[in-house]
């Protein structure tokens, strides 16, 4: 009797964990190709920055927090790279996923010299609709605003190059 128990409760068991695997309440993570999420935000200057706004643009949006020694030893290709083609529509953003005073991060953005937005992801949305549970990662947009590609950790100019490039002309 105890042997017969046994393999109905793992039958049990099993049909358990697909019908609760099957009411996931998540929604699929996005996948390269996938439309971006629109999103308004206000930068640590105060000013709006919307997503649609850059329509048009490729865009690099990077989930980050200044503590971070990978973000703060990439910023210099990301600087690197938007000053060479923010002037043939690139835009980068830099959300941040840890809420920090405007002071903190307006000293973050000096002292490595980043030109670009900053914002900060206070209630956790931006990132919850990215699916970014890894910081640092870095979003690439094509300028029809579809998911390009995802980069957690470190970011090369060779990364870059090879996923933006064709939007631009080399000087």
């Amino acid at each position: 009797m105890r042997l017969a128990v046994l393999p109905l409760m793992l039958v049990f068991s099993l049909l358990a964990a697909l019908f609760l695997a099957g009411c996931d309440q998540h929604p699929k993570r996005l996948a390269i190709g996938d439309p971006a999420p629109d999103f308004s935000a206000v930068d640590i200057q105060g000013r709006p920055v919307r997503l649609a706004d850059w329509r048009g643009r490729p865009v690099i949006i990077r989930f980050f927090y200044p503590d971070c020694r990978y973000c703060r030893a990439d910023t210099k290709v990301f600087n690197d790279f938007y000053q060479r083609f923010h002037g043939q529509g690139l835009e980068i953003l830099y959300i941040n996923t840890k809420p920090q005073s405007a002071d903190l991060l307006g000293d973050f953005a000096a002292e490595l010299n980043i030109k670009f937005p900053i914002v900060v992801d206070t209630d956790g949305s931006l990132a919850r609709r990215y699916f970014v549970q890894v910081v640092p990662q870095a979003i690439i947009l094509s300028p029809e605003h579809r998911i390009a590609s995802a980069i957690m950790g470190g970011v090369s100019g060779e990364e870059l190059e090879e996923l933006l490039g064709k939007y631009f002309q080399k000087s």
